[in-house]
């Protein structure tokens, strides 16, 4: 018995690295991809099935296709991020694309198609159509903030968590008047700043009993977050409070990078009115405290 039991405790972290190297994907697809969905009609309004949907990302050329059910719905699940031209084929009519469109983290965007009677080697571009204003096909409220927010708006200390703040609901509970810290300061809806969760490309990186994020990625290397505060789904889990569901930068098909230097420095700062004057030299004006803040660094992603 006693062997059977070594036995056991040998195999299972073998079976759980074997699990992992297996199902990758099924482990935090649900946090880090999206979802494009839509119905495809024709021209009187009634369903198209068995019409064929493919989903292809414009930077990378990875596609993904799925077939309409009797209702005329498609839906193309677990799709990684990026921007999207959505192509819908049926035999008897034109083909039809539309796009570019751009999916953001953990979004279940809707592509819906009115095929025209023609020849399938025809093809109807459908461009210059917008986002949807009103989201019908999820629940839950939330806050995208994508990458050209994160780069464009003044971060003390760059710290882009302090972003979360634009959010409705959301309350700064900080005591910390010098910048960042590793703890998740802030209250989602009038909850503990413990019942907050983070995740990075689906991982979780705060600690539930004191909400610090041990790890904070640069930045540069955040192509985009989602702040969901009330009515999420299942998929999240024990959280009580918010869900910041962050997505690191992927690669594409192009080689690209930035070189960056942020400073600050008390030269370009003005005086406090209340300063009172340098006492080892009156005649300077009023004292001001030396600052010297340079932050150097760079980027690079292509293909792999």
């Amino acid at each position: 018995m006693k062997y059977a039991d070594d036995t056991r405790r040998a195999t299972a972290p073998f079976l759980g690295l074997l699990a992992l190297l297996l199902f990758p994907g099924s482990l935090w697809a649900q946090f880090t991809t999206g979802t494009i969905l839509g119905t495809a009609t024709d021209p009187s309004g009634a369903a198209v099935p068995e019409a064929v949907v493919t989903a292809k990302n414009l930077e990378t050329g990875f596609a993904r296709n799925a077939k309409t059910d009797q209702a005329g719905n498609f839906t193309l699940v677990n799709m990684p991020l990026g921007n999207y031209q959505v192509r819908a084929e049926a035999p008897g009519f034109k083909t039809a694309v539309s796009g570019p469109f751009t999916l953001v983290v953990d979004q279940k965007l809707r592509s819906d198609f009115k095929l025209d009677l023609g020849a399938i080697t025809q093809v109807v571009e459908v461009t210059g159509v917008g986002a949807t204003l009103l989201q019908t096909d999820a629940p839950d409220m939330n806050q995208i903030v994508q990458d050209k927010e994160i780069r464009g708006l003044p971060l003390n200390g760059r710290d882009f968590l302090s972003l979360l703040l634009l959010s409705n609901g959301l309350q700064d509970t900080s005591n910390d008047q010098g910048g960042a810290t590793t703890n998740v300061t802030f209250a989602v809806n009038g909850m503990r700043p413990e019942a907050n969760s983070v995740t990075l490309d689906g991982i979780e990186m705060s600690t539930i009993r004191e909400s610090d994020v041990d790890m904070r990625p640069n930045i540069d290397a955040i192509s985009e977050f989602k702040v969901l505060t009330s009515s999420f789904s299942a998929e999240y889990g024990h959280t009580a409070g918010g869900v910041i569901s962050i997505q690191s930068k992927g690669g594409t098909n192009t080689y690209h990078g930035s070189l960056y230097e942020f400073f600050r420095n008390d030269a370009l700062n003005a005086t406090n009115f209340f300063t009172e004057p340098d006492p080892l030299n009156p005649g300077a004006g009023k004292f001001q405290a030396p600052l010297k803040l340079n932050m150097f660094g760079a980027t690079l992603g292509g293909h792999i």
